[in-house]
């Protein structure tokens, strides 16, 4: 008697898993192509809130595709090991009945293996696809973080300029009240009254405290355009070395946000100019030292641009020479002068 186990291999519905597979596995390559796309659509600027939400979006819907392609082979592998589990039986009769070694017997140990193999590549496949979903999962998390970083950092900038902003505008507007009160105040009492100097002091000082100000504004604008700019020039590195790397382009925008908070919220002192000196800016507290700083650095600045040659610095030093003796022998005459 024959032993056939040709109807035990097959497996209900097998084509409508293959066709339901072969879908979702399609969808989460067109997914991929579309993280691609959006990553080139951002370039230059892949970690503003706009390319993170772009991305979060992308994610989300391989999550899901994913998770439908692992829900998928779950069932066809726990479908497969019943298959298994029969053919087993149906070897195990075959060796009873007919032998070990019979025609049977080995027809349905190769039946048996062949179950095996497609058992444990269905294993690989789950494997593969949980170890994609946890890949999206993190990239999903890193990017929600990303994304709530930036919101908060904006948010605390945007807040240092809006009163930075209002305080402008309140300081103009009493300045242009000062400016009318030192008219009244001259025009009533003279230029050179008590009143009208009170007005000028208060004048210079407010003068002072909104040219700062808006010396402030403005390294803050130059600050977000340095940032732009940073971040442009490193976006091509960070993309070659993979998505991965998001944070540190984030990290990079964080210290340069910091750099404008630092512009908007300066620390607390008595300084209101300064001016630079070289390499490194001095700051002063009052206009008179302002303007000799201003001076030094005019001088310092020509020096560097009309250095003097070996010959003019010669001369110099014996003119310098001549003047001393001159000077010295003024001393002396003017005090023989004396003298006498």
């Amino acid at each position: 008697m024959s032993y056939d186990i040709g109807p035990r291999i097959g497996i209900e519905g097998e084509k409508a898993f293959k066709d339901s597979l072969s879908a979702v596995v399609s969808n989460v390559k067109a997914l991929g192509a579309e993280m691609k796309a959006v990553t080139a659509a951002f370039s230059g600027n892949e970690h503003s809130m706009e390319a993170l939400t772009a991305q979060s979006g992308v994610l989300e819907r391989s999550i899901s595709a994913t998770e439908e392609e692992i829900a998928l082979l779950n069932k066809q592998y726990d479908s497969q090991k019943k298959v298994l589990e029969g053919l087993g039986e149906a070897l195990e009769q075959a060796a009873a009945e007919y032998g070990e070694t019979s025609k049977e017997a080995l027809k349905a140990q190769n039946a048996y293996n062949r179950q095996y193999r497609n058992l444990n590549e269905l294993k690989t496949k789950m494997e593969n696809a949980s170890a994609s979903l946890s890949g999206f999962q993190s990239a999903l998390a890193a990017n929600e973080r990303a994304a709530a970083g930036l919101s908060g950092e904006e948010a605390r900038t945007a807040d240092a300029t809006e009163r930075l902003t209002r305080e402008i505008a309140e300081q103009e507007e009493k300045l242009s009240k000062l400016g009318r009160g030192y008219s009244n105040a001259v025009l009533e009492y003279g230029k050179g009254s008590d009143e009208a100097k009170k007005f000028e002091r208060e004048i210079g000082q407010l003068s002072s405290e909104l040219k700062s100000n808006q010396q402030r504004l403005k390294d803050a604008s130059t600050g977000a355009e340095a940032l732009g700019d940073a971040m442009e020039d490193a976006s091509g590195g960070v993309s070659k070395m993979g998505e991965g790397l998001s944070s540190v382009g984030v990290a990079i925008g964080n210290l340069m946000s910091s750099a404008i908070q630092a512009a908007l919220e300066p620390a607390d002192t008595n300084y209101y100019f300064y001016v630079l000196m070289g390499d490194k800016h001095v700051f002063s507290e009052t206009l008179a030292q302002h303007n000799r700083n201003v001076a030094a650095a005019a001088e310092a600045s020509a020096e560097e641009e009309n250095p003097l040659s070996e010959d003019e610095a010669d001369d110099e030093v014996e003119l310098e020479e001549d003047e001393v003796l001159s000077v010295s022998i003024d001393g002396e005459d003017g005090a023989e002068a004396d003298g006498e």
